[in-house]
């Protein structure tokens, strides 16, 4: 059965303060060679055995001109932000309904792109990339990374505070479901209904997805996609690795969180054990003394 793998999460912000490079982030997804200025480096993954089929930066209408150019742009975020904890892009990965061609998935890409993100403010640097099969790679895993900037832009540059709007769980809840519906208008345009009907509702948890599936009757896909605990996004990488038996921080991870739920099941178990003692002990002696009072 082939499943749609609905998927749009914020990954934590690149900053300064982790050590890292927005210009590494930026050549790293658009699978190019780029240069950071401020630690004079260049990051080259132009030769990446899984490249990027498109990539561009959409920009709000204001932009100066430097904004459309990946290099000039992550730099120049760089050096407006000029503390040692300064937080420099928000990067987001999405997965696409592996039913479109390429040219129709970065398609909707950039229109989600600029109705979400660019009518806000921010500027978008999208990159769609191929499945990783080299790795062991599911083949209809077609994703996209996307890095937007914190700060609004003007003819100059960027400008004002970094807008704390942006970093609401609200606006992530609206963005989740828009990219939902994106994909299930486009899929539904194209005459997949079903797949549609999967999307539609692939923002919501397992859980309500599992009822919404069987009240429609989609009673396979319920059981087999929704039915199970949520698992988190691992990467062609990662699962690579542990098929080869390789342990991974995610593999640790996994056994670490088995292991507490496992230690919290054990302490409640022994205070229901406990309380239940005591509640037997009640009433044994309740009836012990109403016996004594006959």
């Amino acid at each position: 059965m082939l499943i749609c793998t609905y998927r749009l999460s914020v990954k934590n912000i690149v900053g300064r303060s982790k050590g890292q490079s927005v210009v590494n982030s930026a050549a790293y997804i658009s699978r190019t060679k780029l240069h950071d200025f401020e630690i004079n480096k260049t990051f080259d993954y132009s030769k990446n055995k899984s490249p990027a089929i498109a990539t561009k930066i959409i920009v709000p209408e204001i932009s100066p001109s430097w904004a459309n150019d990946a290099e000039q742009l992550w730099n120049a975020v760089q050096k407006a932000e000029y503390k040692n904890k300064a937080q420099f892009a928000r990067p987001l990965e999405l997965n696409l309904p592996h039913q479109l061609s390429t040219d129709e998935m970065f398609e909707i890409l950039q229109d989600f792109s600029k109705q979400a993100f660019v009518s806000q403010g921010m500027i978008a640097h999208v990159a769609l990339h191929l499945p990783d099969v080299d790795n062991g790679g599911d083949n209809r895993n077609y994703h996209a990374h996307i890095l937007l900037t914190l700060r609004r832009v003007n003819e100059q540059g960027f400008c004002g505070n970094k807008v704390r709007e942006w970093n609401k769980k609200s606006l992530l809840k609206e963005w989740r479901e828009s990219w939902a519906i994106v994909c299930a208008n486009k899929l539904r345009s194209l005459g997949f209904e079903q797949e549609a009907q999967r999307w539609r509702h692939g923002y919501l948890t397992l859980k309500q997805q599992y009822k919404i599936a069987i009240e429609r009757g989609d009673i396979d896909y319920a059981e087999q996609a929704c039915n199970h605990e949520p698992t988190r996004h691992k990467g062609a990488t990662i699962c690579a690795l542990e098929r080869k038996g390789i342990a991974s921080y995610v593999m640790e991870d996994r056994e670490h969180e088995k292991l507490a739920a496992e230690k919290v099941k054990r302490e409640m178990t022994e205070k229901l054990k406990k309380e239940l003692s005591q509640v037997k002990k009640k009433i044994k002696d309740y009836d012990y003394h109403r016996e004594r009072t006959r």
